[in-house]
């Protein structure tokens, strides 16, 4: 039974360890957290109690070592109560969720790490939608995270399950990577002769490689320092052990967006890429001749990922700049 518990009562009592959720879920769309977003308003508040320390540093009680305080937070979001436990329902209109150990998910099932850093996880209901995301950093929290909660309940705990997906697999990948003498799986994929689902799969494969390249990284950048060698190569990497590695990486990045949208000019399938000015943003785009997938994430126009399936490509960009879709 969920227990609501008033913002006096709560101020005198400690928040209950987290709980993970009934069921494992897939990964959902995460990003870094627009500004001005409920989000980023969260975020920033906890950020203000975590204040440039270490979990070392802060010092504070397990269950809440940097000292969050609920009257601000519920203040800055404009909700009443605080869930200090998960059993199994997602929050009502008015509540927030929030487990403020920072700790990696699942209560540490992971060692806390650049690549797997401890997390905050929070999520909240707003007029009817429903909002969540993470405060995370190593070792010192500085980055909100913005998740995708469409299909999942409205709770800290999904956040935390979502990445504790995200991590898994990023670990399994990593694991696999030394084995070098096993080989690709036989996906039947043929780069002369695509299937749409064969264009969908790259795109999805390369934007989860660059994705976990960046939340690896201070930053939160896909191309650290302005390097696109180790994003070209963690994502070739990743095609490869798909069964994809006919996909033909770009060696370099495409100017713009619109720039990596052409046709592929080789006969078989590439893959282009794009960064924003910051490597903040990034464009993924498999093509075939004929046809192409794209998933763009851009934080200067919007928050969201903008997933796109297989459709007609275009005759101008970094691929093909003839008038016709003709083999």
């Amino acid at each position: 039974m969920r227990t609501l518990v008033p913002i006096a009562v709560l101020l005198a009592m400690s928040l209950a360890a987290p709980v993970m959720a009934q069921e494992p879920i897939a990964a959902p769309a995460m990003a870094p957290a627009a500004p001005d977003s409920w989000e980023s308003i969260a975020g920033q508040v906890i950020l203000h109690y975590v204040e440039g320390r270490s979990l070392e540093d802060a010092g504070g009680p397990s269950f809440n070592p940097y000292g969050i305080e609920v009257d601000p937070l519920l203040f800055a979001l404009g909700a009443f109560f605080i869930t200090a436990d998960y059993a199994g329902e997602g929050v009502h209109e008015g509540e927030v969720a929030i487990f403020p150990q920072f700790t990696t998910p699942r209560s540490g099932a992971f060692e806390a790490s650049p690549s797997t850093p401890a997390i905050i996880p929070f999520a909240m209901l707003k007029a009817g939608t429903c909002y969540g995301g993470y405060v995370t950093g190593h070792p010192v929290p500085d980055q909100v995270i913005a998740v995708d909660m469409t299909g999942l309940q409205c709770h800290a705990a999904l956040v935390d399950e979502a990445v504790y997906a995200l991590y898994q697999a990023a670990s399994e990948e990593e694991t696999a990577e030394p084995m070098e003498s096993v080989p690709a799986p036989d996906t039947g994929f043929d780069p002369r002769n695509p299937l749409d689902a064969d264009l969908d799969r790259a795109a999805w494969v390369a934007y989860r490689a660059a994705y976990t390249l960046a939340t690896s990284n201070a930053e939160y950048d896909f191309a650290p320092a302005g390097d696109y060698a180790p994003l070209r190569e963690i994502v070739a990497a990743a095609l490869v052990a798909e069964g994809l590695g006919a996909v033909e990486v770009s060696a370099t990045p495409g100017a713009s967006v619109d720039d990596v949208m052409g046709c592929a000019a080789t006969g078989g399938v590439e893959l282009h890429i794009a960064l924003t000015a910051d490597n903040a943003g990034i464009a993924i785009v498999a093509v075939s001749p004929r046809r192409m997938s794209s998933y763009v994430y851009d934080p200067d126009t919007s928050d969201e990922l903008l997933v796109q399936p297989a459709r007609t490509c275009r005759t101008s960009g970094a691929g093909r700049a003839d008038t016709a879709n003709e083999p």
